[in-house]
């Protein structure tokens, strides 16, 4: 995912259930990010900031159906 500036989303871990992002901007990120996963399809029960000393925002994913 590029923003203006560049990646807006540099690493992504998944495990279990979500996904770790590292990004670049983190409010923008946990702005566009859940409308990008909805536009793919992927439907997200929740986003939120979980390290404030970096830029890292967790994702919560749910099955559709």
């Amino acid at each position: 995912m590029r923003s203006s500036g560049g990646e807006l989303v540099k690493d992504v871990t998944q495990f279990d259930g979500g996904l770790e992002l590292v990004t670049a901007d983190r409010q923008r990120a946990l702005l566009e990010v859940p409308q990008v996963l909805s536009e793919s399809g992927i439907d997200v029960n929740g986003l939120e900031a979980i390290e404030t000393s970096l830029e890292d925002a967790f994702i919560e994913l749910t099955e559709k159906g």
